[in-house]
């Protein structure tokens, strides 16, 4: 008989929080994922280089390098528009850069309705027409930057996961061409700083579209590996261009573990990203009321599935370098000490 097993991968699950020892104390218990956790094989993520965020781990997961530039444009790109373009394609979503004292922060842009995204992607082609480059502007969330030219190689960037809410300056793309696209961000910075939308918004003392932010610039080897996983689950762009890429089919998230063990006859992966967002805008109380509904919703009915023998694995990834491993036979060792989630934070 066929073993069943789950992966759950969470951004934000874990945090990171600032100040942990000031976090835990606002925490009531979640009985289930405590329990999970306590009595997991904890080990770190193998294979990942530099540092590990949710856009690595998932490109890690399908046999993606993670030691070159991540080809998340390549990805999400044919998903959001619908066909695959030829040349070079970098992400470059739209952001809302903050300067304080020392540092420009970066900031999820405000929302955009489509109308918007497009005025804005047609006065920056039209300033840059002459320059062999193009934004499209299919979401008003994710953008995409074509150019003629081909960067280095050795070009890298931060995937935006890991930018939000950090200061830029360490962060902006590097590599032998690093001056170019430092020169275009300034470029664009100016004009959107000076586009009549931008100019509205900051009149009526709303934020502004006032960059974008460029990464995932990466090519996608010539076939695609094999992948442990039978069915997909999640409304995720990049697990979307993920399965697209490798011909797997994804399901819309289920609205629990219930129903999703109900769709997984084997080997199944499940992306839950709705913590993510709280985390990068570090809001601790919305996080865990978040948090709570992934306990009921997730945790509960897996852990449950896991005692009645419905379940044989169960896989954690937090998207911070650790996985927790919990098998059925790992829920009777008791020697194994309980530990409040504050433990993990």
């Amino acid at each position: 008989m066929q073993k069943r097993a789950l992966t759950l991968v969470i951004p934000g699950l874990l945090g990171p929080w600032p100040n942990p020892a000031h976090t835990a104390p606002a925490l009531n218990r979640l009985p289930a994922l405590e329990k999970l956790l306590s009595r997991a094989q904890q080990m770190p993520v193998v294979g990942p280089t530099g540092q590990l965020n949710y856009e690595t781990l998932l490109c890690h997961l399908f046999g993606l390098p993670t030691d070159a530039e991540l080809p998340i444009a390549a990805l999400t790109q044919p998903v959001d528009c619908g066909q695959t373009e030829t040349g070079f394609c970098l992400r470059a979503d739209p952001v809302f850069l903050q300067a304080d004292m020392y540092r420009l922060v970066l900031h999820p842009a405000p929302a955009l309705s489509q109308t918007e995204a497009d005025q804005l992607g047609a006065a920056f082609n039209s300033s840059f027409a002459e320059s062999g480059i193009r934004l499209e502007t299919p979401q008003p969330a994710r953008w995409y930057l074509h150019c003629q030219e081909p960067p280095s190689p050795a070009l890298r960037t931060t995937p935006i996961s890991a930018a939000l809410g950090q200061d830029i300056t360490p962060l902006l793309p590097s590599g032998p061409d690093a001056r170019r696209w430092h020169a275009l961000l300034t470029e664009c910075q100016m004009l959107l700083h000076n586009h009549p939308l931008n100019r509205a918004r900051e009149n009526q003392g709303h934020a502004m579209v006032n960059s974008v932010w460029l990464w995932g610039g990466g090519s996608l080897p010539a076939t695609a590996p094999q992948t442990p996983y039978a069915e997909l689950f999640g409304n995720d762009i990049l697990l979307r261009g993920l399965a697209r890429w490798t011909g797997l089919a994804i399901n819309p998230l289920p609205d629990n573990g219930r129903e999703c063990l109900e769709l997984t006859a084997g080997n199944g992966l499940v992306v839950l990203t709705d913590l993510l967002a709280a985390v990068q805008s570090q809001d601790q109380p919305h996080w865990y009321e978040l948090l709570q509904t992934v306990e009921q919703h997730w945790f509960i009915p897996l852990l449950s599935a896991l005692r009645q023998q419905r379940l044989d694995t169960l896989n954690i990834l937090a998207c911070d370098g650790r996985q927790f491993a919990v098998k059925r036979a790992n829920l009777r060792y008791f020697w194994r000490k309980s530990h409040v989630l504050s433990h993990w934070l």
